[in-house]
């Protein structure tokens, strides 16, 4: 089966993570990629410093035994962060002085 469309792997100097993901989601519809064959694609697509980064967030499970928006979900917590309230707090108290 060919596929449309190639999709590099993700490189977190040059995008942000939430888009990456909407131009998986893009290259998933485009492919008809089913949402069970997602889990399995996510492995190839993204690279293996992004799967590196997959594999120790979700320590000490393993990324096979996740589903995709689980996976997403993790990754999107790693690469954007909350950010803490205090530390926003003390900058927006400190701008002034």
């Amino acid at each position: 089966m060919a596929t449309f469309g190639k999709l590099g792997e993700f490189n977190k100097e040059k995008e942000t993570f939430e888009n990456y993901v909407e131009l998986l989601e893009q290259y998933f519809i485009a492919n008809g990629t089913k949402d069970e064959k997602k889990s399995l694609n996510i492995f190839r697509i993204i690279g293996s410093e992004a799967y590196g980064t997959l594999k120790n967030v979700l320590q000490p499970g393993k990324p096979a035994e996740k589903s995709y928006v689980e996976m997403v979900k993790e990754l999107k917590n790693y690469y954007m962060p909350k950010p803490l309230v205090i530390s926003e707090r003390f900058k927006f108290n400190k701008r002034n002085q």
